[in-house]
């Protein structure tokens, strides 16, 4: 966001950022269902882990190929509060967890966590990535 809001990051951006991002290097022809709304108004990922994405994508006439798996347990799910599920990606119950540690080292912690949600939500996008063709010389 702008000087005047202090470079803040949207709701839910960290999520998104991760998802645009995977969903641009798979040649996605829809968004990634970064967050689904429930009937009573919480917020829940559409993606978890194990979730996978793949495609083809062609810059500068190289073409690469691109698979995305998303995977639990290499980064805290967490928030500046305990929001919705208290569990992180282990399992442990954020409950437990001071606020102070619960947002060490998220930037804006308060500010992007949507209702429902942690800051970020504990998933790592893990790109496995080829090239299919390179220019001809």
């Amino acid at each position: 966001m702008s000087l005047e809001r202090n470079h803040d990051i949207v709701y839910n951006g960290y999520n998104l950022g991760r998802d645009w991002f995977v969903g641009n290097v798979t040649n996605q022809q829809n968004l990634i269902p970064t967050t689904l709304e429930t009937v009573n108004q919480t917020f829940y990922s559409g993606v978890t882990n194990m979730t996978t994405y793949s495609g083809d994508k062609t810059f500068n006439n190289y073409t690469y190929h691109t698979d995305v798996q998303y995977v639990s347990g290499l980064l805290r799910n967490s928030s500046g509060e305990c929001r919705g599920s208290c569990e992180d990606a282990w399992g442990m119950n954020s409950r437990l967890m001071t606020p102070r540690s619960l947002t060490e080292g998220i930037n804006h912690a308060d500010d992007v966590a949507v209702a429902g949600m942690p800051a970020v939500d504990g998933l790592v996008a893990i790109l496995t990535v080829s090239i299919l063709a390179t220019p001809e010389t």
